[in-house]
């Protein structure tokens, strides 16, 4: 009763304005919605050399600045021209040196928006922006000491300097459907999407160490442009109206 009442006051309230009528055509005839949700796997290319620099000093070897990524995207079809969804990944790499191992690991995440420009029965073409962040960890193990330099500290061997980081993301994705079910209201199967964009910080961070800055530490930062390929399912449903 207490959702009932608050859409009749909220109806009626609308219905003092001239886009009164377009809200209640729009309860009453709710557009079509579709999910669409991915596992996806890619590429990210980072700026790593700064990290590269401080491993030398460990002789920890180098890694590579494209790393591969794993994680998944989704999203909701809102009418025909808007997207509201989210994804995530996580990225890792190891390197080895006469004198020591190293591990970087991070992931970020996102809430996107977006619109579809091009929409044809299996095709789907949609730019999206996203507003999240994420993180970095580092882990070197020497062979010989129990301790590493980095920045211009001495630290620890079981120490991980990280950092995390708010994020914005401007990507352009394409879904591929393919038809497996239908029936008189759903359409569903199989989708396969390929995503490239660019990961960009818009304020800087530090990496830090036990909740304190590193002097001297280089660029933290996992900016940088990504492509990325998923297979996964979508579901298309058309809403219906109660009858009263």
């Amino acid at each position: 009763m207490r959702y009932t009442a608050t859409k009749v006051i909220l109806l009626s309230l609308l219905s003092c304005f001239p886009i009164g009528q377009t809200a209640q055509a729009f309860m009453r005839h709710p557009p079509p919605m579709d999910f669409s949700g991915s596992f996806e796997f890619g590429l990210h290319s980072i700026d790593l050399s700064g990290v590269n620099r401080e491993l030398s000093k460990n002789g920890a070897g180098a890694f590579d600045d494209v790393t591969r990524t794993v994680g998944g995207s989704g999203y909701f079809r809102l009418g025909k021209r808007m997207l509201i969804g989210g994804e995530g990944a996580a990225f890792w790499q190891s390197a080895t040196g006469p004198d020591a191992m190293a591990k970087i690991q991070g992931g970020y995440g996102f809430l996107n928006l977006g619109v579809v420009p091009v929409a044809t029965r299996s095709l789907i073409i949609y730019p999206l922006i996203g507003i999240g962040g994420g993180g970095v960890k580092l882990r070197v193990h020497s062979r010989d000491y129990y301790d590493f330099y980095f920045g211009e500290e001495i630290l620890p061997e079981w120490e991980e300097p990280g950092f995390g980081a708010f994020a914005l993301n401007f990507s352009v994705g394409a879904d591929y459907r393919l038809k497996l079910m239908e029936t008189r209201r759903t359409v569903g199967g199989i989708c396969l999407n390929m995503r490239t964009g660019y990961i960009w910080l818009p304020f800087e961070s530090n990496w830090q160490a036990s909740g304190f800055d590193i002097f001297g530490s280089p660029t933290a930062t996992f900016a940088g442009t990504y492509a990325k390929l998923g297979i996964g399912i979508w579901s298309s449903k058309r809403t219906r109206s109660r009858r009263r």
